[in-house]
């Protein structure tokens, strides 16, 4: 993720590779447009490279790869490659979650108003 980018928090689940072949489960936290924030059970080096799958339902997930940028969890991951159609799934998942945090920040103005 690049300085100043908009982040949100909020936990997806997520399957990733790892080196070993071993396939870990965990959950993203601070997710922005070019990467996220994880903290599985097994360690990984900076620059293992690994493939992932991020659900947003049970139903309904992105593929794309990443690689992890630093050498402790919890393990920043950079975005390296994602067909058209998952990035725009992506995109249009951050969106979602924008337009919602603003109706939130415009409700409470709204309530600390009157």
């Amino acid at each position: 993720m690049t300085q100043g980018e908009r982040r949100f928090a909020i936990k997806w689940g997520l399957y990733a590779t790892h080196p070993s072949g071993e396939i870990v489960r965990g959950r993203t936290y601070h997710v922005g447009a070019t990467g996220f924030l994880f903290q599985p059970q097994t360690r990984y080096q900076q620059g293992d490279v690994m493939d992932i799958d991020i659900y947003f339902t049970p139903t309904q997930s992105v593929h794309c790869t990443g690689q992890i940028i630093n050498s402790k969890p919890p393990y920043q991951v950079r975005f390296l490659r994602f067909s058209p159609e998952n990035r725009a799934l992506w995109q249009e998942k951050l969106l979602d979650l924008l337009r919602a945090k603003k109706q939130k920040e415009e409700a409470e103005a709204a309530k600390n108003s009157l």
